[in-house]
């Protein structure tokens, strides 16, 4: 799914090991680096590819659920509570800048994201990668840059099937 739609129309729900790698970067070298692997499902039609995932301890979210729809040349995430309220949402679309709500243990506040790259290189059968970096502002307080890499793969056990 480079800029053109391609391929990924005619997957079903299906589970998929997900591979979750998020950077945060103080100049030029990574500070921070989260990397997690989970099981997620992942679907697709005419609209794009959505992928949906349980976030986990390390990430900073257990119990959360997050959704990432995924088209030629953007994604938009979303990431929900263990009861299904909307605490994050974001959209990645290079060179545009977006602001949105942010729940914080503290209140609420508000986060700008502006994308840098995104490439959403997915296979006919939904398995592939996804590159997103991003410089993100929470209330002008805290400021950087983040790269996610996704990696999509069919699950172990059904491979062997």
């Amino acid at each position: 799914m480079h800029s053109e739609k391609k391929g990924c129309v005619n997957v079903k729900d299906r589970n998929v090991e997900v591979k979750i790698t998020g950077k945060q970067f103080a100049g030029t070298e990574a500070e921070d680096v989260v990397e997690f692997v989970t099981e997620g499902s992942i679907r697709a039609d005419e609209h794009g590819v959505t992928l949906t995932y349980p976030e986990s301890e390390l990430s900073g979210f257990p119990g959360s659920i997050t959704t990432l729809q995924i088209q030629a040349d953007a994604i938009h995430m979303q990431r929900r509570d263990e009861e299904g309220k909307l605490k994050t949402e974001m959209n990645f679309k290079q060179g545009e800048r977006m602001d949105s709500p942010y729940e914080t243990p503290y209140g609420t506040m508000k986060l700008e994201v502006l994308t840098d790259r995104v490439d959403a290189d997915l296979s006919d059968d939904g398995t592939g990668s996804i590159e997103v970096t991003y410089l993100v502002s929470l209330e002008g307080i805290a400021e950087g840059k983040n790269a996610l890499h996704i990696d999509i793969q069919e699950v172990q056990n059904e491979r062997e099937a």
